[in-house]
């Protein structure tokens, strides 16, 4: 779990330009990245809480920050959801 776990959290934190979407609608590639991720933690969390432990400190300063740095625009729906 340890692997999938690191790469949840890398690409949680990747902001790549070319990944994001002009369009204020409609979600683009990275905020449909971030809204799966953002629920595969949270099944991870429920289902192993006691593995996931270990992780849970990293990944709610990541999903918080997340949160507090994205829009209020319809496309952000998912990641906020």
């Amino acid at each position: 779990m340890e692997a999938w776990m690191e790469h949840f959290y890398m690409l949680l934190e990747m902001n790549n330009p070319l990944l994001q979407t002009q369009d204020e609608e409609e979600a683009g590639l990275l905020e449909q990245l971030k809204s799966q991720i953002c629920d595969n933690v949270g099944m991870y969390a429920q289902k192993y809480d006691e593995e996931f432990a270990a992780y849970l400190p990293k990944f709610v300063t990541a999903v918080w920050q997340l949160l507090v740095t994205t829009g209020n625009q319809p496309k952000y729906d998912l990641v906020s959801a």
